[in-house]
């Protein structure tokens, strides 16, 4: 991954992939109605994402795929 990352074009965009398989009830999505809910780990890994990156002075987004 470092071989990778070194060989990143400046001005190139990173794409991080988080696995959250292993934290369980933190991975799961709380519906709180239909088609409505909340998932604890997305707001906690978007904050360290963001976080890390402005510390860097670099702009950041996040993209989840789950619809709640």
């Amino acid at each position: 991954m470092r071989r990778r990352a070194a060989l990143r074009e400046p001005g190139d965009p990173e794409v991080v992939i988080i696995d959250t398989d292993g934290l369980q009830s933190l991975a799961r999505a709380h519906l709180t109605g239909r088609r409505k809910g909340w998932w604890p780990a997305g707001p906690l890994l978007a904050r360290a994402l963001i976080d890390l990156h402005r510390e860097e002075g670099v702009p950041a987004g996040v993209v989840t795929p789950y619809p709640v």
